[in-house]
Order: C-alpha cells, then structure tokens, then sequence
C-alpha cells in the first residue's frame, strides 16, 4: 500500500472530524455552517466531504432542507431518517429528470434520434 501525501492525509483528518460530529438521527441535524465553521472549511466543502462520503464510503449521511427539525446533516439511524434525509434529493433529481425528458424530446425535433439518445444517456449514473 502507498503511503498518503500530507495533502491525502490532512483530507482525512479533515474527514474523520466531520463524521465525528455528525449527530444521530435527523432531529439533531447539524447546519452546514456549524461544521464549516468547526473543521474551518467552506459550507461548499462540507458538501463535497459529505457526498464523498455517501458516494464512495457508503456513509449513511442524510440531510435536511428546514421543516420539522431544522436544516443540517446527520447520521442515518433508521429508515424515518432515511426518509427525511433524502426527500429533498429525491424530488430535485425527479425534476431533473423531468426537464432532461423534456429537453430530449424536443432536441430529437431538431437533431437525429442517435445523436440525442447519446446525449443523453445515463448510464454512467450506478
């Protein structure tokens, strides 16, 4: 195994600082401003560090927009906060999708059917 550069290493500890003050469960959430100000990082970098963690740790990380409990991240504990922690991705990505569909059907009035369909393709998405 190589070993890390101080770079590597310092996003590490940077990591393993942020999933330590993570709560547990959606009604602690933490306000990303809270944790950017604690690991003395941007709110933008909270995000990159939490996505990294969903997507490439498998870290059961869920956040909130407001509403009942307040806007931040938390741990997931069960699935209501599985739920609660990702409705707000959940809806964005559906109106994503919405709007990819129809950009698609109007796009193969304009362009051929292979050319659109390449465009817009996921599946790179797993």
């Amino acid at each position: 195994m190589s070993e890390l550069n101080p770079g590597e290493v310092a996003e590490v500890f940077l990591r393993d600082r942020l999933i330590a003050r993570l709560p547990t469960g959606r009604e602690s959430a933490t306000k990303a401003s809270v944790l950017a100000d604690e690991l003395g990082i941007s709110t933008r970098e909270v995000g990159a560090l939490v996505a990294d963690l969903v997507e490439n740790d498998q870290w059961l990380i869920g956040s909130t927009c407001g509403g009942d409990h307040g806007a931040g991240y938390f741990l997931i504990a069960d699935l209501a906060d599985l739920e609660a922690g990702t409705a707000h991705i959940v809806a964005r990505a559906k109106r994503s999708f919405v709007r990819v569909a129809a950009l698609r059907r109007a796009a193969r009035e304009r362009f051929s059917e292979q050319e659109v369909l390449h465009l817009f393709s996921l599946e790179d998405v797993s």
